[in-house]
């Protein structure tokens, strides 16, 4: 199906009161709109990177920059073409193959459905085949502090599975025994994996517990960070859990009587009644991600500097990772980021024009028109845009970045980043002055988003997001007929105002380093006082080692930023926009650099893995 007969279905399908609404409008809100729609369908799939929905996006995002005239950005490389794509590397992924579990008792097999009863997951290694003895570990745990441990002095699993739980020892509600908040961090799979491969095992199995209180028991996780390249390590369901103990046990015990035992603290169970085998291989393959490019080349003297105008494309997928709801339903992604998209596009197009329409003589800058893609997975397009840059950063005077501008609430809308670049704040108030939208200017640069890769680099940047953060982020509930396009827009045409503006400036916008913006600290003292810090967040830090990085959370404010981002009590932060969370001193000073409504890009360690959110700061006097 053509990317037009998208647009009429998708056009045809909407309800009465939109088709109303966009009978009133002019034809760019109609086309603002009608990319939204196409980018945020069923055809895009969520636009997660590496998949066919993405490629889908990539190419219409192409075929929109081409229309308008826009030339290939890109030159070609060893491996790529160039042209509008830049590659880069997203790292390795895990490709499994050959799963296969099942349960020998006196002859008969008895086998296990991949991905419904277990997974092989990406923490360990792959096997060519294993049939063995079994034996029961608990929790698979050996804490010291807490005098319990799940084995013996003599503990050998070598030429065995190691059988655990997962999570740690937990009372008759289905909560953890050892912590107030929803796990210790004993419970993480690295502390597990670490005690049990100390003993040599051939592989190991873990089971989601019966009874528990956390739903996370209900899915089992196919791939995550590698924890031991020595032996397999496999997953398996509640049901699928205590069907493979009742087959193996001498006593036919359930999960649930196990549990009780591995809650009381019991040492290792040979599971004698039969055999376990085991197959699978995992093979590590290369994936690469593309940002889409188009240039508007400039004019004259200004021609060899640069203006980069971009915005994310891509999304979640069904929700495998960053879901505030889980994995399972399509993430249209309408607001975030298929709004920032059409904006692009929208902006691509009247610049085309405009840059048509000026007189012959006039200097202009160059403008690069970019979908970003991997944001979601942790900015990684536009950090890859500027660590192998196809213009040289030097010559690019401006970013501007688009977030979610799709869902303003009576107009509101936030330009950040007038500080970064001498003269930006009078281009801004230049262009609001004939804007309809309410518009504010934060008095600090906030991040989570593509623009901070940029001003990592000391390259000025603005960044467009609305002023409030609605609830549907990160849900499937992110759908199209929610979308406020005459605002979005008018945003659109304020932002086209602004690069305009800069790209005919005689003069480069020059940075502003932090330091000369005004850092709120006091004079001659450097520990933060908390009535210098304007904004909450909404957590609980609890206890950690020293020796680790991060911040350990023991509560979640109901109602608060840190809950509608989706963090959750158990998870460790360790990013905040660009810097690495060490510890809570250090996250104060970050804290006091923020106004209330500034939009955070945060990274927390859950199960070992890290996921990536974003949370719009409220102030030190909202309620919640």
């Amino acid at each position: 199906m053509s990317l037009l007969s998208m647009i009429a279905l998708s056009l045809f399908a909407q309800d009465g009161a939109i088709r109303e609404a966009l009978a009133t409008v002019d034809d760019e809100t109609r086309e603002f709109h009608e990319h939204i729609v196409v980018l945020s369908s069923q055809w895009m799939d969520g636009r997660l990177p590496g998949t066919p929905g993405m490629e889908r996006a990539k190419d219409y995002f192409e075929h929109h920059l081409r229309a308008v005239g826009l030339q290939p950005a890109v030159e070609p490389r060893t491996g790529h073409p160039g042209g509008y794509r830049h590659p880069f590397s997203l790292g390795t992924d895990f490709i499994r193959s050959g799963q296969a579990m099942a349960t020998v008792v006196n002859g008969e097999l008895d086998e296990f459905q991949g991905d419904t009863d277990f997974m092989l997951t990406g923490m360990g290694a792959g096997t060519d085949g294993f049939a063995g003895q079994a034996v029961f570990v608990g929790y698979g745990l050996e804490v010291e502090d807490r005098n319990y441990t799940n084995f013996s002095d003599d503990t050998d699993l070598s030429g065995k599975v190691a059988v655990f739980f997962r999570f740690e020892p937990m009372d008759e509600n289905g909560e953890s025994q050892w912590s107030n908040r929803r796990w210790s961090r004993d419970a993480s799979f690295a502390n597990k994996i670490a005690a049990v491969g100390s003993r040599n095992p051939a592989a190991i199995v873990i089971l989601n517990p019966p009874n528990c209180s956390d739903d996370r028991a209900e899915s089992m996780i196919a791939a995550t960070q590698r924890l031991t390249s020595r032996f397999p390590i496999y997953m398996c369901s509640i049901e699928a859990g205590d069907r493979l103990l009742k087959a193996l046990d001498a006593e036919g015990r359930s999960s649930s009587e196990f549990r009780e035992l591995a809650d009381q603290g019991s040492g290792p169970i040979p599971l004698t009644n039969g055999m376990i085998t085991l197959e699978g291989t995992i093979e590590e393959e290369q994936q690469w991600g593309e940002n889409v490019v188009g240039l508007l080349p400039g004019r004259g003297d200004l021609a060899e500097q640069a203006i980069v105008v971009g915005g994310h494309l891509d999304h979640l997928g069904k929700g495998d990772f960053g879901s505030r709801r889980g994995a399972g339903q399509l993430h249209p992604g309408a607001d975030d980021n298929a709004s920032g998209s059409a904006g692009i596009l929208m902006i691509a197009k009247s610049m085309a024009q405009a840059y048509a329409d000026l007189p012959e003589d006039q200097p202009a800058r160059s403008i690069l028109f970019v979908g970003f893609s991997a944001e979601e997975s942790g900015l990684n397009g536009s950090r890859a845009f500027v660590d192998d840059p196809i213009w040289p950063l030097s010559d690019v005077s401006l970013m501007t970045n688009f977030d979610m501008i799709g869902r303003a609430i009576d107009g509101k809308v936030q330009v950040a980043g007038a500080e970064t670049g001498v003269g930006l704040r009078a281009i801004i108030e230049a262009a609001v002055e004939d804007c309809p939208l309410d518009v504010t200017l934060p008095s600090r640069s906030p991040g989570a988003s593509d623009h901070t890769s940029f001003l990592s680099r000391e390259i000025p940047a603005l960044f467009g997001i609305t002023e409030n953060f609605h609830d549907d982020y990160h849900t499937p509930d992110d759908t199209s007929d929610k979308i406020n396009f005459v605002s979005g827009m008018q945003m659109t045409r304020l932002f086209a105002d602004i690069i305009k503006s800069a790209a005919l400036l005689p003069e480069r916008t020059a940075w502003i380093p932090r330091s000369d913006r005004g850092s709120g600290r006091s004079a001659g003292n450097d520990t933060p006082r908390r009535a210098s810090i304007r904004v909450r967040f909404g957590i609980r830090p609890d206890s950690y080692d020293d020796d680790l990085t991060g911040i350990l959370v023991g509560g979640v404010t109901e109602g608060g930023s840190a809950q509608k981002a989706g963090v959750q009590s158990g998870d460790i932060l360790v990013g905040w926009n660009e810097n690495t969370v060490e510890n809570v001193r250090g996250w104060m000073e970050l804290l006091r650099d923020h106004d209330p409504g500034d939009v955070v890009a945060i990274t927390v360690l859950r199960d070992g893995k890290q996921v990536q959110l974003k949370a719009r700061l409220e102030g030190r006097d909202t309620e919640g």
